[in-house]
């Protein structure tokens, strides 16, 4: 809502919302729900299969990659979502159904016609990121290079061995930064990969997403004396903005994407394992399968006691379905017992 292009309107007794120049309905989230009449901070523009909306929210936190399951009827019965998941944390979190609020607000969309048809409305350009860098310049990135936008504690950047480097868990990346943190505490960085490698770019602040135009004037020899790499400049709401050039990013060292190791599920027909084990088991960082492709090898199998596991010339983890053990040399987990059973694979697999 900071950006200068958007401007809330009441229309009647409803609220829109113009963004550089587009007029669509919004709701507030907190107002849907009963949970306050502030004027949202954050604006999430929402696509439906009838139109789109803007959606206010407090603050946009994350991107995750999620299961869906379904929820509870009565839940399901309020028409506003579409399940639920398990993130990391393992605390149960309700998805929100983008349709479903439309039609609980009222939101009603009118097609555009066009000489007696349907024509639906692209917007031209490549999706981009507008953002202010740490030099006080205005830049903006392609979306599709962007893997997440996320705050970073900014004692885990640190100068070693010449390079910048930021700690992300047990992995060290690589950033670009073209200015100082100055005294921030926290710094936001636009995780980059190209689906191999990943690397950090530290920013000041994310604006908004635009679509780059088509006319772009070049840089000189390819970038500019801030330090960062710059392919040209294009015309946004008639301001000069520079497009940051990732393919001269990636032209440095960025980090190799780790593969996640594969554990192999050994079903058994009732649809547990796929169910309530593999989210449990990708949400800790590895990959689930139910047979193994060409050449692929897994890192470990996981099988029910009563269903031993076919060859997989892995290490086997086995789960019983009651909590205490059959003896104290019984090797089985309790299937439930998830820091026991990620503990075990670990163990099987040598770490």
């Amino acid at each position: 809502m900071r950006g200068d292009q958007v401007r809330i309107e009441t229309i009647g007794d409803a609220a829109a919302v113009l963004v550089r120049g587009r007029r669509m309905p919004l709701v507030a989230l907190a107002g849907l729900f009963g949970l306050g009449s502030e004027p949202p901070p954050t604006l999430v523009i929402v696509s439906t299969r009838e139109g789109d909306y803007a959606l206010g929210v407090d603050t946009v936190i994350d991107t995750e990659e999620l299961v869906v399951k379904p929820a509870s009827p009565a839940i399901m019965a309020t028409g506003v979502y579409a399940g639920m998941t398990l993130p990391d944390n393992g605390l149960p979190m309700l998805l929100l159904d983008a349709a479903g609020i439309a039609t609980v607000a009222g939101l009603r969309f009118a097609p555009v016609a066009v000489n007696d048809s349907v024509e639906e409305v692209a917007v031209p350009g490549i999706p981009a990121l507008l953002f202010d860098d740490l030099d006080g310049q205005r830049r903006a990135i392609a979306l599709a290079v962007i893997d997440r936008v996320e705050p970073v504690p900014v004692d885990a950047i640190r100068r070693t061995a010449g390079a910048m480097r930021l700690t992300i868990g047990n992995t060290i990346i690589p950033v670009h930064a073209v200015g100082g943190f100055g005294d921030r505490a926290e710094i936001a960085v636009l995780r980059l990969t190209d689906g191999e490698s990943e690397m950090a770019y530290a920013i000041a602040e994310a604006i908004e997403i635009v679509a780059l135009p088509a006319d772009m004037a070049p840089a000189r020899r390819g970038g500019t004396d801030a330090g960062a790499p710059i392919a040209g400049v294009v015309l946004i709401a008639g301001e000069q903005v520079e497009v940051v050039d990732p393919h001269a990013l990636f032209a440095g060292e960025p980090v190799k994407i780790a593969t996640p190791p594969v554990c192999l599920l050994q079903v058994d027909g009732s649809g547990w394992m796929e169910t309530f084990l593999k989210p449990a088991l990708e949400a800790s960082g590895y990959r689930c399968v139910t047979a193994l492709a060409a050449g692929e090898t897994a890192a470990v199998a996981l099988a029910m006691e009563d269903a031993p596991v076919s060859a997989a010339h892995a290490p086997v983890v086995t789960l019983r379905r009651s909590r205490m053990a059959d003896g104290d040399d019984d090797p089985s987990i309790y299937r439930y017992d998830r820091p026991a059973l990620i503990a075990a694979i670990a163990a099987r697999r040598g770490l």
